[in-house]
């Protein structure tokens, strides 16, 4: 299954860029992150799909995030949130690969892939810390991102409701003890840590106003 945040967490970001010639608010630790995640993944897509669409999703989604860190780094470099952007990524990085390390499913058969294939999954539930940072220090968050993050969550809800109905429809019993619990896990983490984002988001839509945050400052 290939994953539509895959597109939803480039595109949103893109969107931002192209249209209002700047970076200012977005997280480029976040958006390295996510070419980490696609390029492990995309081993496996590769090597293991059968289905020549599911590599090019992820091949797609992972030049465009690369293009959209050249950005960042080049011609909108003096946009950029650089004071803001301060989450020391080795928090996530380190504690996903030794959980990918001493658990990971049985995906392909073949060790190496299948732990590329958990670090990714692992890493992609917990690619937005940074950029929650980055919202939280600023106090405020413009509605091209809200919106993107928002669909980013949705996207996550959507992949938990296919595995669940994998489990109970489509008689994947397997999943029981295999890839579906993983990947579900990982949803939940991610919709818990935008639980809070979420609330705001619905408050400012609800009101017609500006999104805004508490001024406490999340702990790095």
């Amino acid at each position: 299954m290939t994953r539509p945040s895959a597109i939803d967490a480039v595109a949103g970001v893109l969107a931002k860029i192209l249209r209002e010639k700047s970076v200012k608010g977005l997280s480029r630790k976040t958006q390295e992150l996510y070419v980490v995640v696609f390029l492990t993944r995309f081993c496996f897509k590769v090597f293991f799909e059968g289905d020549i669409l599911y590599p090019l999703v992820e091949g797609v989604a992972t030049a465009a995030t690369v293009y959209v860190v050249y950005l960042m780094r080049g011609e909108y470099q003096y946009t950029y949130s650089k004071t803001e952007d301060t989450f020391r990524v080795e928090f996530i990085v380190i504690p996903c690969v030794l959980l990918s390390l001493v658990f990971h499913p049985s995906v392909t058969g073949y060790t190496v892939t299948d732990i590329l294939w958990t670090f990714s999954t692992y890493l992609e539930s917990l690619t937005l810390l940074p950029q929650l940072f980055v919202i939280q220090r600023l106090k405020e968050c413009d509605q091209i991102t809200a919106h993107y993050m928002v669909c980013l969550g949705l996207s996550r809800a959507l992949e938990c409701f296919f595995w669940l109905t994998a489990f109970v429809i489509l008689g994947y019993s397997f999943l029981y003890t295999s890839i579906g619990w993983y990947v579900i896990s990982s949803e939940l983490v991610h919709t818990l840590l935008l639980a809070d984002f979420y609330y705001y988001y619905y408050t400012a839509w609800k009101t017609g106003s500006k999104m805004t945050l508490p001024g406490t400052k999340m702990p790095v």
